[in-house]
């Protein structure tokens, strides 16, 4: 069996899972990981293309393997620490000492050992990696070792190190882009179209992802960025195109979806007034529906729509999804409608595809929408 260990938005992780899992081989949800017995070859290469999954654990392991399993380390030193997800604090301590305890044994066999202990209930991606960790998983029932974990230094570097990005302007974070491809149900080979193309992310991952892609702005200066960004990948086998064009004005429809996160309002660093507010609401308004009313596709389209955040509050812009459906759209419900039968749903918070950062003003409400 394997186990997904969720991200901080659950609902938003589940959602993506639900468009790559097969549902009938799942076996548990919950807020913090999706069990399944499902089998994936190359577990780190799939990981790679999910943005909304931390790590995949191998479960199934017994107690006392545990140091039969740490000594097949071919280090010179073994490094291991433990992961919680589901269990209580007296367990949590349980196995604290059982780790010093493995550590000692470890020792007495002739290895080096080092046991890494840490304040959170589980070890990071950075940590596994930085320390070369084997992170042992405790699971209610369960014992599993992490087979595959998020690779930071890849992410980081789409991120933060290609050619041209502005704070500014709103940059959606590559693993965001992730979760947007996997709710469309692209495959390897198949188009993809961004409208609002911006700095190019959504591009760059679905390239990464060997999907096709067709890029568009109505700034030339953001369809210039795209390109350069998109060269920083180096040799990328998928085929590509980026153009000047009004995503309002568009009519083509050679793509299985569209993709894409559209102008999210002028830069605030500071929470609106109402006045700025209201122009707020009426630029975005008359952009998504314009958008909307243009574009003839019966393909999914799945596009961030912008809320204000202030605290643990959203404000999106009224009625803007009711004007959306008057058009002809439906919402398509996230996660998949045969997920509800493994879990309920509303442990797992508000069901919302929203993506906010603490210190953001704006976030990101994910909706996947189709023409009826």
């Amino acid at each position: 069996m394997l186990a997904f260990i969720l991200g901080r938005s659950a609902y938003l992780s589940l959602a993506e899972l639900s468009h790559k899992l097969d549902s009938e081989k799942v076996i548990e949800v919950n807020s913090q990981f999706v069990l399944t017995g499902q089998e994936i070859p190359e577990p780190q290469a799939f990981l790679n293309h999910l943005g909304g999954t931390k790590k995949i654990v191998e479960v199934g392991i017994q107690e006392t393997d545990i140091i039969k399993m740490l000594s097949k380390t071919s280090a010179n030193k073994i490094a291991f620490g433990f992961s919680f997800y589901g269990v209580d604090k007296k367990t949590q301590n349980q196995w604290e000492k059982k780790g010093l305890e493995i550590k000692k044994q470890l020792k007495r066999a002739g290895r080096s050992a080092r046991f890494v202990s840490h304040r959170e209930a589980e070890m990071s991606a950075v940590m596994i990696r930085r320390e070369h960790a084997q992170d042992i998983v405790i699971l209610p029932g369960q014992i599993g070792r992490t087979v595959a974990c998020q690779d930071f230094h890849a992410y980081a570097k789409r991120d933060y190190e290609k050619p041209v990005r502005d704070m500014k302007i709103g940059m959606l974070p590559p693993k965001l882009a992730q979760i947007m491809l996997n709710i469309a149900d692209l495959k390897a080979g198949q188009m993809v179209y961004d409208p609002f193309c911006g700095l190019g992310s959504i591009p760059m991952e679905a390239l990464l992802m060997n999907i096709n892609v067709i890029a568009s702005d109505i700034n030339e200066e953001m369809v210039t960025a795209t390109k350069q960004n998109i060269a920083s990948l180096g040799g990328i086998a998928a085929k590509w195109e980026a153009e000047v064009n009004d995503a309002t004005k568009n009519k083509r429809d050679d793509f299985a979806a569209i993709v894409t996160e559209g102008y999210l309002g002028p830069h605030f660093d500071r929470y609106p007034t109402e006045e700025e507010i209201g122009r707020w609401e009426k630029e975005i308004a008359s952009l998504y529906l314009g958008f909307f009313q243009n574009i003839s596709t019966t393909k999914p389209i799945i596009i961030c729509l912008p809320l204000l955040k202030k605290g643990e509050n959203y404000r999106a812009v009224p009625q803007l999804k009711e004007k959306i459906m008057d058009l002809g759209y439906q919402l398509l419900p996230n996660p998949q409608k045969d997920w509800t039968n493994k879990t309920d749903l509303l442990k797992l918070g508000s069901p919302s595809m929203i993506y906010g950062r603490v210190d953001q003003i704006i976030a990101r409400e994910i909706c996947k929408w189709q023409r009826i």
